[in-house]
This record gives structure tokens, C-alpha cells and sequence, in this order.
């Protein structure tokens, strides 16, 4: 038995087998594979001829329960002693030694993440004490509060915060990332954000029915401290897009351009804002006479129609051209 500095230990089998006199090993089994092999809670595919397995697990995640039986009952097995996880890339190997000495490994590769996990705020009281990491993931419901425990208790630790909330009626995703010294100051604001419009005959006048995605912030003013709203925007919007976000003024009853370089990364949309109000996020330019653009979704079934049209009328002209006549030369 060889134990670690970590505590871990793993027992290693010597196998003996006994040659005959000439020399040979005889009838003895040379199966050194394992039968099963399987992690309580996860499916890692077993396959026999597969050596080598990887699963990620969240930070939560402690120890597995991890059982294995080889293929031949006079083969030895050797397993580790600790199933306990590192933060990081813990190696586990299984041995199976076959009767003929012949040797053959299975290694399970567990990678234990180091970020915090996504949790109610139930679950982040009950799991405080184990949470490592130096961030909070809260997940919210759309008008859902902060309890004054739970935020006591992130700010005593020197924990930073990260809300993701979700709006049921859109089902749109956001999320703010505040910083320990910050939180005092972030929760004096509303963080509430609908993805409706106070006036949405308004809006649809001035976009012209431009596609885009409306942000209505509950706080109206300035906020005490420039805040980050990112945004998942993936079921709209592809990678590298860049859209345009637009300011509404309410007294002037128009859209001011505030931003027109909002890339799409990840599916995501990073905006820093000052203050709040309503604001529409859009690949259209609402500068110009027209917010027409190519690639709405919704112009799609004019587009198709306009082609099919186009291509009628060709087919007409082709149809309905007059024939060359031919004159009989005179004898």
C-alpha cells in the first residue's frame, strides 16, 4: 500500500505464476480486462477496449462512488484507495492483472472545476461553507430578491457576486457581475430589467417594425456606478454579429444612437450602461429613412414572394414573344 501526500492511498498486487519445468506458463488466462466499470451518477460509456475516460465534474463535487469488476475472476484488480477530488485534473486508474501477469489499465481523468455553480439562493445558503471559489453565482426569477442573510453573508466573506436572472415571459437571459465592495451600492438600484416597452405603439412607429430586442430598465436616472449587463441574445443573433444599441429620449420621443460596435460573442452581448431607461438593441440603422433590413426574418416572405414574381413575369415575356416569320422567297 503506497499512500500520497494527500492521503490517498493505492494497493498494488504482486502476481506470481509458477513455470513448469520446460518452462511454460501453462494453462493459465491471459484476460486482463474489466467486465464493468461505472461512476454513480454519470455515464462514461464503458467500452472494454477503451482505456482511457474524462469527465468534468462541478466544485461540489467531493468524492465519487466508482465501482469495477474485471472479466476473468483470476485476474487481480487494483483500484484506488481514495475516490476524494482535487480542485483540478485527478487521475484515477484501475488495474486488472491476469493471471499470466500480463497487465492492462483503465484511467478515469476527473477534472473538478473551480467555479462556483450555478445555485438558487436556497442551495447557496445550505452549500456556502463548501463554495471555494472567490464568486457567488445566484440564480434568480424575474422580481425575485435577495435575502439580507445571504447577502451579509457573501459580503463578510469578501465574495463577489454574480446574478443571473431570467425573464419567464421572454425567456431571455442576463446577468451582472458585481464586485464585493460594490454590492452596497449595486442593490440601492433596481436591477430589474423587462424586455418590454412602456409605450410599444411608440416604439414600433419610430423602429419602423425594426427586429430587435427592447431593454426597459425599472431604475430610471443615473446609476451610483457604471454597471455591466450581459445579455444572451444567441436565439436572435449569430456569433460575430454587431449590432446597434439605441438610447430612447423620451422627451424628444426619438432613438439616439449610444453604441454601434455590440459584437456577439458566445451568444452573448456585453453593455455598460450610466443610466437607465428604455433602449433598443437592433442590426438595423435607425439613422436613415428606412430600418429595412435584408436579413429580418421578417421581410423573408416578401423577399421570396418578389423573386417568385420576377421570375413569373420573365417566364411570360419568354412565352408571349412574337415569332420571326419567314417569307416564302418567289419563284
Amino acid at each position: 500500500v503506497v499512500t500520497a501526500e494527500n492521503g490517498s492511498r493505492r494497493t498494488y498486487a504482486i502476481n506470481v505464476v509458477r513455470k513448469d519445468s520446460d518452462g511454460f506458463l501453462g494453462n493459465v488466462s491471459r484476460d486482463n480486462k474489466l467486465e464493468s466499470l461505472t461512476v454513480e451518477g454519470y455515464d462514461i460509456e464503458f467500452d472494454p477496449e477503451k482505456l482511457t475516460y474524462e469527465l468534468f465534474v462541478d466544485l461540489l463535487i467531493e468524492e465519487l462512488s466508482i465501482s469495477a469488476k474485471q472479466s476473468d475472476a483470476k485476474a487481480t484488480l487494483n483500484v484506488p484507495e481514495s475516490l476524494v477530488l482535487e480542485v483540478g485534473s485527478n487521475e484515477l486508474i484501475f488495474e486488472v492483472v491476469a493471471e499470466s501477469g500480463e497487465v492492462r489499465q483503465y484511467v478515469i481523468t476527473v477534472v473538478r472545476s473551480d467555479k462556483a455553480p450555478l445555485l438558487s439562493q436556497n442551495q447557496t445558503m445550505d452549500v456556502f461553507d463548501r463554495l471555494a471559489s472567490d464568486e457567488i453565482w445566484l440564480s434568480l426569477s424575474q422580481n425575485e430578491r435577495i435575502s439580507d442573510e445571504l447577502l451579509t453573508k457573501i459580503k463578510e466573506n469578501g465574495k463577489n457576486l454574480v446574478l443571473v436572472i431570467k425573464d419567464e415571459a421572454t425567456s431571455f437571459i442576463y446577468q451582472y457581475f458585481i464586485a464585493n465592495r460594490d454590492i452596497d451600492g449595486f442593490m440601492k438600484d433596481s436591477y430589474e430589467l423587462t424586455f418590454t416597452s412602456d409605450q410599444p405603439e411608440k416604439f414600433k412607429e419610430l423602429t419602423n417594425h425594426a427586429m430587435g430586442i427592447t431593454l426597459n430598465f425599472r431604475h430610471q436616472g443615473d446609476y451610483q456606478k457604471l454597471r455591466t449587463l450581459i445579455l444572451d441574445v444567441s436565439s436572435q443573433y449569430a456569433n460575430d454579429e454587431v449590432l446597434m444599441l439605441y438610447y430612447f429620449d423620451q422627451q424628444n420621443e426619438k432613438f439616439v444612437l449610444k453604441s454601434e460596435e455590440v459584437k456577439v460573442v458566445d451568444g452573448k452581448v456585453s453593455i455598460e450602461f450610466a443610466s437607465a431607461s428604455e433602449y433598443f438593441l437592433t442590426r438595423s440603422n435607425l439613422q436613415t429613412n428606412s430600418s429595412f433590413d435584408l436579413f429580418d426574418p421578417q421581410y423573408l416572405p416578401y423577399i421570396v414572394l418578389g423573386e417568385f414574381l420576377v421570375i413569373l413575369i420573365l417566364l411570360l415575356l419568354l412565352l408571349t414573344k412574337p415569332k420571326k416569320r419567314r417569307f416564302k422567297p418567289i419563284d
